[in-house]
């Protein structure tokens, strides 16, 4: 049984593939990503796992959530139950809460308030729509859990927002032009940096706790 895991990061995919799991990771480029799954030959399931931004207040980074839903206002896909229960099994201190779809970065407070208002969602991610709706049009089980990394009270600063490269990986160069013509945002950057390694470290327990293919059941 084949489980592709969509995620928008490299580390994201190396991390699940441990699991024993197909993994691509997007770059948070959503054309890029669709294109991508287009080209992906017969799968059993999907997950969209990763870190994500927290919608809810007072969501800790490393805070887990399980999707019961994904947002793609004014569309909602459910989850598979048995996949989310047997994950659930696993991952107890995971909540179950609605994800939301964006196809930007909610990068400040004011964005993030405004989609929770508008979706419910606890957290939000670029990519958990687009897998969702590969999902149902394959008509095969779909699953989403994301681990906060900034929290709905933090604003995430310039240099943050456009720091993912196409193949998912770190693009330093635009991380440094960003701060050196805004440099009163390193504190934030260092911050922001604090915060994605605590939800990386529980991104890789949950992987552990999860087992081999991220708990997907037989699916027949």
């Amino acid at each position: 049984m084949t489980i592709l895991a969509v995620t928008g990061m490299l580390r994201e995919a190396n991390i699940v593939k441990r699991a024993g799991v197909m993994a691509i990771a997007c770059g948070g480029d959503i054309a890029e990503l669709r294109t991508a799954l287009r080209d992906i030959g017969e799968v059993d399931g999907v997950i969209s796992i990763g870190i994500a931004g927290g919608l809810a207040p007072g969501l800790k980074p490393g805070s887990c959530v399980l999707a019961t839903e994904v947002v793609d206002d004014p569309d909602r896909f459910g989850t598979d139950g048995a996949w989310r229960e047997a994950m659930r099994a696993k991952l107890p201190h995971a909540m179950l809460e609605p994800i939301a779809g964006t196809n930007v970065i909610l990068a400040t407070t004011k964005a993030k308030e405004s989609s929770r208002r508008a979706t419910g969602a606890a957290a939000a991610d670029v990519e958990s729509h687009i897998a969702a709706r590969f999902a149902e049009e394959r008509k095969i089980p779909f699953a989403a859990l994301r681990v906060i990394a900034d929290p709905a009270e933090s604003t995430l600063p310039p240099a943050a927002r456009n720091a993912l490269a196409r193949d998912g990986t770190i693009d330093y160069g635009a991380v440094l032009r960003s701060v050196l013509q805004n440099p009163g945002q390193i504190p934030a950057l260092m911050r922001t940096a604090r915060e994605s390694e605590i939800a990386f470290a529980e991104l890789l327990r949950c992987v552990r706790a999860l087992g081999d293919r991220l708990a997907a059941p037989d699916f027949g």
